[in-house]
């Protein structure tokens, strides 16, 4: 059913789209493929790439407070726009799901959330509305709304989308939500994603958010069937994937509150203080929003790559080399010849598994690649820039921040990981090695 076992080697490929090749540059990766808005000389980006608006550091903190507050402001402009359209409020339907005899089916103390979005399209979202009306142990949610829609607009998409109730009257027996607190908290990227918690425990994280979670008892993508998910949980998995997934298209309702409101104030700033705080926010919101996580285990897989043309490629005569649509294995052009390791800078353990990694060389390897998944602290007074030095320093080598393109290509998941090539007959193998310390 799609559950990632623990056998030696797991197979993962990565789909590259390419508008002009077979993606050489990018299987052979440069220094500028593998850093966010960076160089190798470790220079800021240029001050037209990062300016900002006016009296920045004074209105941060008022950009802060719409994020903090945007799904609060949002529910309750739904719950008046369903009002108008009498659609109970939320916290009434809550009330009424909450009090309901016999709509539980998973044991007490359980509740599913369905992360969904409009992208999975509205045959299948009407499916899965229909399929849990009236269970108050379910509810779906969105991370926000379409772009171009306002919080009405979707609220009136919902109602058309859900049909009538049971008694034929409005939907008062359903559990929607906006909450990309949730989405946050829980990592999710891909839709539909299912999260089984047993809210009489707490996260495993320990760490107190706005969207606290109970304990996850299981995780699912691909999958939206909660009671068979739930059996699941209960014979011990804890981690589901499937194939039918996709990106989720709507924006964080809390980046959307802060873009729309830094967007209201139109001069820009020439302050390179300001200029360099921002570009540093940028880097550690980007960072953050990724889902690393420290290995728990040992893992080896082996990476496929796969390119796709997107348009005709043509030689200086014009002559189709390549018609649009056609796929390529990257190593049938040249052989992977990097080794790349994947680290979190904070870890002491992390750091010391790159020195001792660095000490072995392996074979078919050209160039090394070191791989920051956070911002390495500093002290008081340094800039980051500082804590990358010092780590370029330290390893005698660049260091680079991890970006979504990276970590999407090469299924990022874990640190420490290490990418490095093996030879296999006449064929290279690129295997992704995942280190629990």
């Amino acid at each position: 059913m799609g559950m990632v076992t623990a056998r030696p080697i797991c197979i993962v490929t990565a789909v590259l789209l390419s508008s002009g090749g077979l993606l050489a540059q990018q299987y052979n990766l440069t220094y500028d493929d593998v850093t966010p808005r960076g160089s190798m000389n470790f220079a800021l980006p240029s001050q037209q790439d990062l300016t900002n608006p006016p009296g920045y550091e004074s209105y941060l903190d008022m950009a802060r407070e719409i994020g903090r507050t945007s799904t609060e402001r949002a529910m309750r402009d739904m719950q008046a726009a369903g009002m108008l359209m009498g659609v109970p409020a939320i916290a009434d339907q809550a009330k009424e799901l909450e009090a309901a005899p016999g709509l539980a089916v998973l044991p007490a103390g359980y509740r599913a959330s369905i992360l969904v979005s409009a992208a999975m399209g509205e045959g299948a979202l009407k499916d899965l509305l229909a399929l849990y009306k009236m269970r108050k142990d379910v509810r779906i949610i969105f991370r926000g709304v379409p772009a171009g829609w306002t919080v009405p607009e979707f609220a009136m998409w919902l109602k058309e989308l859900s049909g009538p109730s049971e008694d034929g009257g409005e939907i008062t027996d359903l559990n929607i939500t906006l909450d990309p607190e949730f989405f946050a908290a829980v990592g999710a990227f891909m839709a539909p994603t299912t999260i089984i918690e047993d809210l009489r425990a707490p996260s495993a994280s320990g760490q107190e958010t706005e969207a606290s979670t109970g304990r996850i008892v299981i995780r699912a993508e691909g999958y939206s069937d909660v009671d068979m998910l739930f059996g699941q949980s209960e014979a011990g998995e804890t981690d589901v994937r499937g194939p039918n997934v996709v990106e989720i298209a709507e924006e964080d309702l809390r980046q959307r509150a802060e873009r729309e409101a830094a967007a209201s104030l139109s001069r820009l700033t020439r302050d390179p203080e300001v200029i360099k705080k921002r570009y540093w926010d940028r880097q550690r919101q980007d960072l953050t929003l990724m889902p690393i996580l420290a290995a728990t285990a040992n893992r080896i897989r082996q990476l496929h790559f796969v390119a796709r043309t997107k348009d005709d490629i043509t030689d200086h005569n014009g002559q189709v080399l390549a018609h649009a649509g056609e796929i390529f294995m990257p190593d049938q052009v040249v052989a992977f010849d990097r080794r790349i390791l994947v680290f979190n800078p904070n870890s002491e353990r992390e750091v010391a598994f790159v020195e001792e990694a660095l000490k072995s060389p392996r074979e078919g390897v050209n160039r090394v690649i070191l791989i920051a998944t956070q911002i390495p602290s500093t002290q008081p007074g340094q800039e980051p820039w500082d804590g990358i030095q010092a780590l370029v320093d330290k390893f005698r080598l660049p260091v680079f921040l991890l970006n979504d393109t990276f970590r999407e290509a090469f299924k990022i998941e874990m640190t420490p990981t290490e990418i490095y090539p093996i030879q296999q007959g006449s064929r290279t193998d690129v295997l992704s090695e995942e280190t629990a310390l």
